[in-house]
């Protein structure tokens, strides 16, 4: 096997496991984001979230199945939540409570993107 198809099928490997760390699927007007954040899979849910409040006002947004998040996969939610903000638009996310990201948006100090869970 050649170098350079083996390279590409490095990079096809790592392409497909980012892909399946995370899942966005959208049940009853609710966007959840089930598996691990981290910045590329971060960049690719926000990305996502993006094109749909281009067309939305309001959006709704569950991190109660995520697995894990590391710190610049929350500031790119942030970013983004300010970024709704200054576009008029509605984001809504919670998960506050997952244990999974508890300690990351303690860390990150960045609590105050989320709205109470739900009861």
């Amino acid at each position: 096997m050649s170098k350079n198809l083996l390279k590409f099928l490095q990079i096809i490997n790592l392409q497909i496991k980012i892909i399946m760390a995370l899942e966005i699927k959208e049940e009853h007007g609710i966007l959840k984001i089930i598996g691990t954040l981290n910045t590329k899979t971060s960049l690719l849910a926000t990305n996502h979230m993006r094109k749909l409040l281009d067309i939305k006002d309001k959006m709704l947004v569950s991190l109660e199945e995520v697995k894990f998040a590391d710190d610049s996969a929350i500031f790119n939610f942030e970013t983004l939540y300010l970024e709704a903000i200054n576009l008029n638009k509605i984001l809504v996310l919670f998960g506050l409570e997952n244990k999974s990201i508890k300690d990351t948006l303690k860390r990150t100090n960045t609590n105050y993107i989320f709205s109470p869970d739900r009861e």
